[in-house]
Order: structure tokens, then sequence, then C-alpha cells
């Protein structure tokens, strides 16, 4: 059986390589991107690969497409994998815009292993 399939992304390497390491250790498979529009193409690549994405965990503060604008272009085009969103700026008028297209999910910067582990089990 193919391990479940995660997108994560965030421009921040360390905190990249980090959720990572964390996640294969765990059985993972991840596939990683650094800004919204290299996630975009990840999930064009993997579907026409025919692999399906579980769960995107995203960053919200990002050069080029942030977080947000990921999640809208991800509405706009019926993707179906919960999202996970990472922030260390927890804004209100972000909370707001993200609760409007559907996304509740959200995990405070910096986190714990296991509180990333246990959200990522939730969703997936």
């Amino acid at each position: 059986m193919r391990p479940k399939t995660i997108l994560v992304v965030d421009d921040e390497s360390h905190m990249l390589d980090t959720i990572q390491f964390i996640l294969q250790a765990e059985g993972y498979a991840v596939v990683t991107a650094r800004s919204g529009e290299e996630a975009l193409e990840s999930l064009s690549r993997l579907r026409a690969e025919g692999r399906r994405v579980e769960l995107i965990l995203t960053d919200i503060q990002m050069p080029g497409a942030t977080g947000l604008e990921l999640i809208e272009r991800l509405a706009e085009s019926g993707e179906r994998a919960p999202v996970l969103v990472m922030t260390g700026y927890n804004d209100p008028e972000t909370t707001r815009k993200l609760r409007e297209h559907g996304y509740g999910n959200f995990l405070d910067k910096p986190f714990e292993e296991e509180e990333l582990l246990r959200r990522v089990r939730q969703l997936v």
C-alpha cells in the first residue's frame, strides 16, 4: 500500500525540512513547496501521476502567492484535500477570510512535534 501523501508549503527552509523529517518518520510521503505557486504546480504534477494528496499543510505568510491566495485557488479548482494552516501571525482578518472559505484548521507556530502529528492524524 502506498503511503499517504502530504503537501507541505512553507518558504522557511528550516521549517519545511523539519516538518518533512517528522512526517516521513511517521511513514507519510511528503512533497514540499516553497511558495503557493510551487504548491499548485506540485498538485498538478501529482494529479498527472495519478497520486492523491490527503492533506495540505501551508504557511500563510509567504512571498508571491500567500497561503491565503493558495487556499482561494484551491477552492476555485475544487481541491478536496483538507488544509491545515500554519501561522505565526494570528491575524483576525486572515482568520475570518479562511473561515469564509471553510478552512478552520490552524496550527500556531511554533508548535511541538506531537501537536503537529496529532493534528495531521485527525485530518488524514
